[in-house]
């Protein structure tokens, strides 16, 4: 039965399923649905569904024929696009934060140390990181011990009202 059904679907694996806005004439009945789905190929017999949206086309104003062409198109996404709408864990996006952050650090040394190589003064001046960082550490600090803990604060209340209230928008 349908309650039955309900029990075996896991919410967290359901995906959404976005109706374009992209109508060109939105006067009478769709008679083209296309249903686009977008996945990640994890190997080679499995797709993990991350992004699903219908669009609706060709319109017309007879309400006697109730035929419509239904157009299923699968496509993959790339690294990019998996990044981009959260498909990864969490450990794979602390990586490329540490990553990007490691790059950028080196990027400022290499220019440093150009400027450093090519300079015409006799006495060119050392790289001062460590004046800047008595200068950002103790106001970021600061900033982290402002904002943390009232931002906790926040979102414990938050997750006690709608999580173990069972609190919910949208009921059947």
């Amino acid at each position: 039965s349908d309650s039955a059904l309900k029990a075996q679907v896991d919410p967290d694996t359901l995906v959404p399923v976005r109706v374009s806005k992209e109508a060109k004439n939105f006067a009478g009945i769709p008679r083209q649905v296309i249903l686009t789905i977008n996945y990640w190929q994890m190997d080679e017999s499995v797709k993990k569904i991350i992004k699903a949206e219908l669009s609706f086309d060709d319109y017309d104003s007879l309400e006697t024929v109730d035929d419509y062409k239904l157009n299923i198109k699968l496509e993959p996404f790339t690294y990019v696009d998996l990044v981009n709408n959260a498909a990864f864990e969490i450990h794979v996006y602390v990586g490329l934060f540490m990553l990007m952050s490691l790059l950028n650090c080196g990027f400022i040394v290499m220019f440093w140390f150009f400027h450093r190589i090519f300079t015409r003064l006799k006495f060119p001046p050392a790289l001062r990181i460590w004046k800047y960082m008595r200068v950002l550490i103790p106001t970021a600090t600061y900033g982290w011990l402002l904002a943390v803990p009232s931002l906790s604060i926040v979102m414990l209340t938050a997750y006690s009202m709608f999580i173990e209230m069972n609190f919910v928008f949208f009921s059947d």
